[in-house]
């Protein structure tokens, strides 16, 4: 599930209404509705996983996944392209971002997307004129060679900047850099510059851009107020995902503890506090699968846990703290068996001490 968006920012996100839309607006819709198609993609794969299981929880998640599946991707696919999928490149999502509505459902929507390739193209062609080229497909890099300066260039790509260039400092000839090459920075070991032509190719691009994702949507509006009706579903969803993963962590922690017939425990601590209770509260995890803040541990499966802690309720009762610590205990006796974790501390500390030397 490690696919699968935080579907509770997604639908806050999906569920904004801006006074005024922006373009930072429009990409965030685009990013949203791209994001929950990716998700609900990986979500089918989790729920082919759960074939053949019975359990009422696995059953019921898995009917939960077919039903958003079978109601919210056929309104996203739409008007998204089926390919329309969330990356971590800025450059790839940009790309995606422009592309993501299918093609044919604005003609000037289409000639946008044609300017764009073209200004993208432009560039590539434009820095393989100033040197020998060798490209890097994969990364969506090149890599060139200055012929007259022996310098090894990077092209690259920032959502903030557009397309700039880069060079290892170390790599700087005595001649210095090309005239050509204005703004130049030094970042670490590299040094960022670009020339003229790459400025007024990224400031038509980012226009083209701009073109494209007011265009698109327009497109989008429709499909997120079909999407927003079934809010209610989506939360129910990244519930029934949470309590799964849950789960799942519970069974993969379970399989790396060690059970036997004794308790024992090396270096474990509380969670939280720093108290006999963490024994009562370490075996609860531990038979529910979870993970165990221990050095080391050896845990006998029981089948209740009875505790006695002398507590400040029980102590400001002088006149009959004694009469419940008794009752308490005479409660443990009667409910332990030979398969019970029995932890009593601290017993008869409530009543005075004059009154315990007595007994």
């Amino acid at each position: 599930m490690k696919d699968v968006k935080d579907l509770d920012a997604l639908v806050i996100k999906i569920n904004q209404k801006a006074a005024v839309v922006q373009l930072h607006h429009v990409e965030q819709n685009l990013n949203c509705l791209i994001g929950l198609s990716h998700s609900l993609k990986a979500i089918h794969l989790t729920a082919c996983s759960l074939d053949g299981y019975s359990h009422p929880i696995l059953v019921e998640s898995k009917q939960l996944m077919h039903q958003c599946i079978e109601t919210i991707q056929p309104i996203l696919l739409g008007v998204l392209h089926e390919e329309a999928t969330a990356e971590r490149n800025a450059l790839s999502m940009r790309h995606i971002r422009c592309y993501a509505v299918k093609p044919g459902f604005s003609q000037l929507l289409d000639v946008a997307r044609q300017v764009y390739q073209e200004s993208i193209d432009d560039v590539y062609v434009l820095v393989q004129g100033y040197c020998v080229s060798v490209h890097v497909a994969q990364r969506l890099e090149v890599v060139y060679l200055v012929e007259a300066h022996a310098l090894t260039l990077k092209l690259q790509f920032k959502a903030a900047t557009g397309f700039y260039l880069t060079i290892p400092f170390d790599q700087v000839t005595p001649n210095g850099l090309p005239v050509l090459f204005i703004n130049v920075i030094r970042k670490k070991r590299h040094l960022h510059f670009t020339t003229l032509e790459i400025v007024k190719l990224n400031e038509r691009i980012n226009n083209a851009l701009h073109e494209i994702n007011l265009m698109s949507d327009k497109a989008l509006q429709e499909v997120l107020a079909k999407v927003q009706t079934h809010t209610a579903l989506l939360y129910q969803l990244s519930q029934s995902l949470a309590e799964l993963d849950l789960v799942l962590s519970f069974a993969n922690q379970c399989t790396l503890s060690e059970y036997g017939n004794k308790l024992h425990i090396a270096k474990g601590r509380h969670p939280v506090l720093d108290k006999v209770q963490a024994l009562c509260l370490l075996q609860l995890m531990a038979q529910m699968g979870s993970f165990i803040p221990a050095q080391a541990t050896t845990m006998k499966p029981v089948d209740a846990i009875l505790c006695h802690f002398c507590d400040e309720e029980i102590s400001s009762i002088t006149a009959s703290s004694f009469t419940a610590e008794m009752t308490n205990i005479a409660h443990i006796l009667h409910a332990s068996t030979t398969n019970a974790l029995v932890v009593i501390d601290e017993l008869g500390r409530a009543p005075g001490n004059f009154d315990m030397l007595q007994l």
